[in-house]
């Protein structure tokens, strides 16, 4: 998995720094992701969570989202956005990739 490029190197998966903060609980929430990707090209995409908490999202989106990129998450059903970190990327799979993004 690569990472973006200054970002601070994540902390191990088994630290008390990734545990949740909350509780997660499974929704399939449609959301739009936007932002820079790696290469400093603007980006809009149509993603959904697939686990959300009160602090960040388990998200799945066909693009490939790094750790340390920073991007805006908003819900198309209220209009309400939020900032956002990938702190997380898991292999994707062909066409589908899962990656965890907490709120800044």
């Amino acid at each position: 998995m690569a990472h973006y490029p200054l970002a601070e190197p994540s902390a191990s998966t088994k630290s008390f720094v990734n545990r949740p903060r909350s509780t997660r609980v499974n929704a399939a929430v449609p959301i739009i992701l936007s932002g820079r990707d790696a290469s400093g090209q603007a980006f809009r995409d149509e993603a959904h969570t697939v686990r959300a908490s009160l602090h960040g999202a388990l998200l799945q989106t066909p693009r490939q989202l790094l750790v340390g990129m920073r991007m805006t998450t908003e819900s198309p059903r209220t209009g309400m956005t939020k900032k956002a970190i990938c702190v997380r990327g898991d292999e994707p799979r062909p066409g589908v990739a899962v990656y965890t993004v907490d709120r800044v």
